[in-house]
């Protein structure tokens, strides 16, 4: 079962610290299927490339294993398989039904939730799939949230988007949050450098003689 980021008012203040970004992200909501899984704790929202990276380490582990008693690898293997077979009957597949790509947007990130523009307004506690690839290493972060909100924009944006949509993250393990917080720190860090260095310039540019 997966562990989730506690609630209580003890939660770590920094998964409230939000940054303007700019990210690739597609959403879709969650089949009922999915949505039955995800109120369990079930949905598995590994990303499948690590999936793949942890079966090939395991395959290279059972090639080990094999050549000190080939009865253990088999038995492992088998295991192995067993597993895959329950893995892929809980995770579903996560990449199926996305009405687009990837899109580069503006968005409002923290690690309890996300503001992004849409082009259609999202009803009210839809749950959702997010998937995000983040600016800075183009790393994958999947997570479920719950729409709390939808306002219209003051003017459209690109691909038709006439609606801010704001959404909670649920059910976030406690290191992709925390994965979270040091990217959105990390920005911050990135901002306000840029910010002084700016400055820095600009004295410079008042201080050269005319």
């Amino acid at each position: 079962m997966n562990q989730t980021v506690p609630t209580d008012s003890g939660a770590d203040r920094r998964r409230f610290f939000r940054i303007a970004d700019t990210v690739s992200l597609r959403f879709r909501a969650l089949t009922s299927a999915e949505k039955q899984l995800w109120l369990e704790n079930e949905l598995n929202l590994e990303p499948d490339q690590e999936a793949r990276a942890l079966n090939a380490e395991i395959s290279t582990e059972l090639e080990r294993l094999k050549q000190y008693s080939p009865e253990l690898s088999t038995i492992a293997g088998l295991l192995n398989q067993k597993l895959d077979q329950l893995s892929e009957s809980a995770s579903i597949s996560l990449d199926a039904g996305f009405k687009h790509d990837y899109r580069t947007m503006n968005v409002s990130l923290s690690a309890c939730g996300i503001g992004f523009p849409v082009a259609e307004p999202l009803d009210t506690d839809v749950i959702l799939l997010v998937d995000i690839l983040m600016a800075t290493d183009n790393k994958r972060v999947l997570v479920t949230g719950r729409v709390i909100g939808c306002d219209t924009l003051s003017f459209p944006g690109p691909h038709g988007h006439k609606y801010m949509s704001r959404v909670n993250f649920e059910r976030v393990e406690e290191n992709l949050s925390e994965e979270l917080i040091q990217y959105i720190l990390q920005q911050q860090r990135r901002i306000l450098a840029a910010q002084r260095l700016a400055e820095e310039e600009k004295e410079l540019v008042a201080l050269r003689p005319e």
